[in-house]
C-alpha cells in the first residue's frame, strides 16, 4: 500500500508539473528537424525578430517532425519522469530493506533514571561499572543502579546487510545519469525529480511503517473497524488503543474530576 501511494503522488506531481510547466528538452532541434531556410517565416516577437538567426523564437509550426506525440514531449522536461519514479520505487524498496535487516545509524536508547539529586556522583560512577551506591552518611539504602555503558547501548549492523540497500540505491541513480547523458534533460530537472521521489517514497513509508531505527521492522497496526472510514473531532488517531484520553475526559465530565473511582494518570 505505501508502494502504491508513493508512485501514484509521484505520478500525479510528475505528470501535473510537466504540463504546467514544460521546458523544452537538450534534445529539442533534433527531434524538431528544423529546415534553416524557413526560420525567417516563423519567427515570432518584434525586436526579437531582427536577431541573428539562430537566436530568433520561432513557433513549433516550423518543425518538420511528422510524429506530432514525439514533438510534444520534446516541451516536457520539467520534471525527469524516470528519475522521480525511478527513485520513488527504489528508495521506498531501500527503506523497506533497511527496516525489515536494521540496518540504520546506532542510536542510543531511552532510559529512565532516579529523578533523586542525591545519586549524581553514583550515575557516573555506574557508567563506568553498571552500579551505582548513594553515599552511606544521607542514611539511604544503597541502590543498584540499571545504567549501562554508552559504547554498549547501540552498535553497527554487519557490513554486507548495505549490499541490498546500496544496489537498490544505485539503480535510480544509474537511471537518473542516462537522462543527462542522453540529452533528455536538463540537471535541474533531474535533480528535482529525484528529490521529489526521494521525499514522497519516504513520506509514504512512514504512513504505513514504524522508524527504521526503533520500529524493529513493524508496519503500523491495522485501523479498527469502528474508524476505517475516518474519526470525528475529538478522537485520538484511528485505532481503539489510542482512546483512553477521550475515556478519561468522558468520565471527569460525569462524575467530576475528583471522583475516587476515576483511575490514576499513570494508568493510562
Amino acid at each position: 500500500m505505501g508502494l502504491a501511494l508513493a508512485l501514484a503522488t509521484t505520478f500525479f506531481f510528475t505528470e501535473g508539473l510537466k504540463d504546467v510547466m514544460g521546458r523544452p528538452r537538450p534534445d529539442l532541434l533534433s527531434r524538431c528537424n528544423l529546415d534553416p531556410a524557413i526560420v525567417q517565416q516563423y519567427a515570432l516577437g518584434g525586436e526579437g525578430s531582427q536577431l541573428p538567426l539562430w537566436n530568433l523564437l520561432v513557433s513549433s509550426t516550423a518543425c518538420r517532425q511528422p510524429d506530432a506525440s514525439k514533438l510534444n514531449d520534446g516541451f516536457a522536461s520539467f520534471p525527469s519522469g524516470h528519475a522521480s519514479f525511478s527513485w520513488a520505487g527504489m528508495f521506498y524498496l531501500t527503506l523497506f530493506l533497511c527496516s525489515k535487516f536494521s540496518v540504520s545509524i546506532p542510536y542510543l536508547l531511552p532510559h529512565t533514571f532516579n529523578n533523586s539529586t542525591r545519586d549524581t556522583k553514583g550515575y557516573d560512577q555506574g557508567l563506568l561499572n553498571g552500579g551505582s551506591e548513594i553515599s552511606k552518611n544521607e542514611g539511604v539504602a544503597p541502590v543498584k543502579s540499571t545504567a549501562v555503558p554508552l559504547r554498549e547501548q547501540a552498535a553497527a549492523p554487519p557490513i554486507y546487510l548495505f549490499i541490498l540497500p546500496l544496489i537498490c540505491i544505485s539503480i535510480p541513480a544509474y537511471v537518473a545519469s542516462t537522462r543527462f547523458s542522453d540529452f533528455r534533460h536538463h540537471g535541474f530537472d533531474i535533480i528535482f525529480g529525484s528529490s521529489m521521489g526521494i521525499v514522497i517514497s519516504y513520506i509514504s513509508f512512514r504512513m504505513y511503517h514504524l522508524p527504521i531505527g526503533r520500529g524493529a521492522g513493524w508496519s503500523w497496526g491495522p485501523r479498527s473497524v469502528s474508524r476505517a472510514w475516518g474519526i470525528g473531532v475529538g478522537t485520538h488517531g484511528y485505532t481503539d488503543g489510542n482512546g483512553s484520553l477521550t475515556t478519561k475526559r468522558d468520565l471527569e465530565a460525569g462524575n467530576g474530576a475528583n471522583n475516587s473511582a476515576l483511575p490514576s494518570s499513570t494508568e493510562f
